[in-house]
């Protein structure tokens, strides 16, 4: 991981902290390291749980440089997609819900 990442990690896993407290089950977080075996996705690992933390739906894929494996990232990618379209509306789709603001805190806090 480069020293550029690791600065901008701080920041992005703020946003997702606070993106997470504000919409709870109704955010999805997956984030996908795309590299060989021995890189460390530790950082995306960690903002995938930090979503967790607020009830969230945080996951983290490592594609491992396979084609395979990528597909399934993205899979993910779409089923969230769509499990959060349905959370947000009555008929699965149709018309959508009243959404409160409600902060959350970590369950770690």
């Amino acid at each position: 991981m480069t020293d550029r990442k690791i600065t901008h990690a701080p920041l992005i896993q703020n946003r997702v902290d606070d993106l997470a407290s504000r919409f709870g089950r109704r955010l999805s977080v997956v984030t996908v390291g795309f590299g060989g075996p021995n890189e460390d996705f530790s950082v995306l690992e960690d903002i995938a749980n930090r979503a967790a933390q607020f009830d969230s739906n945080g996951r983290f894929c490592a594609a491992h440089l396979k084609v395979e494996a990528l597909g399934t990232a993205f899979a993910s990618v779409a089923t969230s997609l769509k499990q959060t379209r349905v959370e947000l509306t009555t008929t699965g789709g149709s018309s959508q819900r009243a959404v409160r603001d409600v902060r959350r805190r970590a369950k770690n806090a």
